[in-house]
C-alpha cells in the first residue's frame, strides 16, 4: 500500500511511504529527495504493471514516476493543478488526467512508453471524474454539454462520445461495475436541497436508470467491489461533522454502516482486490489515520498511526 505521511523533517511537509502488510512495515520512498514537494493532494498510485508509483510534485507542478526497483525519479509530464484527477488505464500503459485546455476542462491521455500526450474529450465542453471500465475499453466520466452534469461514455480512444444521463440534476463521481454493464454514481436529481444527493444506477447502455440508494443525506464516492458484490460510498447521515462508509449489497439491498464506531471524516476508501477489506483514511481535527475494515467480520484495524497526518492510501 503506498500512502502520504507528515514528515518531522524541517522544510518538509509530506513523504510518500510504502506500507508491507506481511512485515507491517513502512518504507519512507522520498525521505531524501528534497527536489520532490509533496502535498496533501499528490495523490500516489501504483502501477502494477512496471512496478512503479505516480503522484504529483508541485515544486514543477509535474507528474512523476518513481520506479520501486531502482528509486529512480522520471518526470513523466508537466500538469496543471487539476491533474490532482489522474487515473492509470488498466493496462498501465497510459494515465489519463483533468486538465484546462483553453476555458475548458479537458480529459488527456499520456501514453507511458514514448510520453504522447492526446486531449481524449476534445469538446467545448467541461470533462472530468473519469473512470476506466475493467477492460479498459471504455471511459465512463462527467461532462457538461446539456447545461448540466451529466454522465457520459466514450471509448477509449476518445471515439463515440454520449450522455448516459440527462440534465435533470447534478451527476457526479461515476463507477463502472467489474462487468462492464452497470454505473453508479451520485445525483442531485431527485434530492429534497442543494445538499441532498443520492445514488442511482444506469446501464452502460444509458437505459434503465433508477434510485439505488435515498439517505437524505449527502451521499457520494461510489465504487463497486471487485467482485461486483457491493457498492461501497461516503454519507453525512450522522450530521455535518461526520462522514462514514457505508456498504450496500446490490443483490439483497442491506445496507453496513462500516465506520459506525469512529468519529470524524471517513473518506479515501479502496477496496482490497479479493474484496475483503475496505482500506480507508479517518481524520479529525489534528491528525488522521489510516484504517481497515474486514467485510465480513465487520471488524476495523489500525493499521497506520503515525503523530500527523496519514491520508490518500493506494494499493
Amino acid at each position: 500500500m503506498v500512502y502520504i505521511s507528515e514528515s518531522s523533517r524541517p522544510g518538509k511537509k509530506y513523504d510518500i511511504f510504502l506500507y508491507d502488510f506481511d512485515a507491517k512495515k513502512s518504507e519512507n520512498l522520498t525521505a531524501r529527495m528534497d527536489h520532490l514537494e509533496i502535498r496533501s493532494n499528490s495523490s500516489p498510485k501504483i502501477n502494477h504493471n512496471n512496478n512503479s508509483i505516480y503522484f504529483l510534485s508541485f515544486h514543477e507542478k509535474s507528474l512523476v514516476e518513481l520506479c520501486l526497483q531502482t528509486k529512480k525519479v522520471t518526470r513523466i509530464t508537466r500538469i496543471n493543478y487539476e491533474a490532482t484527477d489522474f487515473i492509470i488505464a488498466p493496462d498501465g500503459r497510459s494515465i489519463l488526467y483533468t486538465e484546462r485546455i483553453d476555458s475548458n476542462l479537458q480529459l488527456v491521455k499520456i501514453n507511458l512508453t514514448d510520453g504522447r500526450k492526446q486531449n481524449l474529450s476534445d469538446n467545448p465542453c467541461n470533462n472530468a471524474d473519469a473512470c476506466y471500465s475493467a477492460d479498459g475499453e471504455k471511459i465512463v466520466y462527467v461532462c457538461d454539454s446539456d447545461g448540466s452534469r451529466s454522465i457520459a461514455i466514450m471509448n477509449n480512444d476518445g471515439g463515440d462520445q454520449r450522455l448516459l444521463t440527462n440534465r435533470f440534476g447534478d451527476d457526479r463521481y461515476p463507477a463502472i461495475s467489474p462487468d462492464n454493464k452497470k454505473i453508479v454514481f451520485s445525483s442531485s436529481r431527485g434530492g429534497l436541497s442543494d445538499s441532498d444527493y443520492d445514488l442511482y444506477i444506469v446501464d452502460a447502455t444509458g437505459r434503465n436508470l433508477h434510485l439505488f440508494y435515498d439517505s437524505n443525506s449527502y451521499d457520494t464516492s461510489p465504487e463497486f467491489s471487485p467482485n461486483g458484490t457491493y457498492v461501497a460510498f461516503i454519507s453525512n447521515m450522522r450530521g455535518r461533522l461526520f462522514s462514514d462508509i457505508y456498504l450496500k449489497e446490490v443483490n439483497s439491498g442491506n445496507i453496513v454502516m462500516a465506520t459506525e464506531d469512529l468519529k470524524y471524516f471517513n473518506q479515501n476508501f479502496v477496496f482490497s482486490r479479493d474484496a475483503r477489506h475496505i482500506i480507508f483514511e479517518n481524520m479529525g481535527p489534528a491528525d488522521s489515520k489510516i484504517l481497515m475494515y474486514e467485510i465480513h467480520k465487520k471488524e476495523i484495524k489500525n493499521i497506520i498511526d503515525h503523530k500527523g497526518r496519514d491520508m490518500s492510501p493506494a494499493l
